[in-house]
């Protein structure tokens, strides 16, 4: 079955499944104010 979506890499404890999936595209977000997520200085968002 194939399946298409965005991880939020900062939302996973254990980074070792990405190693599983087939990664088409990485995308690198600054944080923001806007963002309202002091504690993060990016989202890395994982397509």
């Amino acid at each position: 079955m194939d399946c298409k979506g965005t991880i939020i890499e900062e939302s996973l404890e254990d980074k070792s499944i990405l190693d599983e999936l087939k990664i088409t595209k990485k995308t690198i977000v600054r944080v923001t104010e806007r963002h309202k997520t002091p504690w993060i200085k990016q989202w890395t968002l994982t397509m």
